[in-house]
């Protein structure tokens, strides 16, 4: 993951890494957005030509490249 790259040398509780846990979430924003003018989008989506846009999105283009990795894990709900 880029963000993972970003704090793979930061030390943690007892000079542990990134690398020593088990599980890591990674939550927000990160502003993915789709590499062409809003007009070109607009055109995409009046012609549903949903393929071109996915082309352009940055998030696949990261993925397709290697540069990111995206596991979704779903997990049960939380019961308070």
């Amino acid at each position: 993951m880029v963000s993972l790259w970003c704090c793979c040398h930061y030390c943690y509780y007892k000079g542990r890494k990134v690398w020593h846990h088990d599980y890591l979430f990674w939550c927000g924003d990160f502003n993915y957005r789709i590499d062409l003018t809003k007009e070109e989008v607009i055109d995409l989506i009046q012609t549903e030509n949903f393929a071109g846009l996915q082309a352009y999105d940055q998030l696949n283009t990261q993925r397709q490249s290697g540069a990111v990795t995206l596991q979704l894990i779903r997990l049960p709900p939380f019961i308070f």
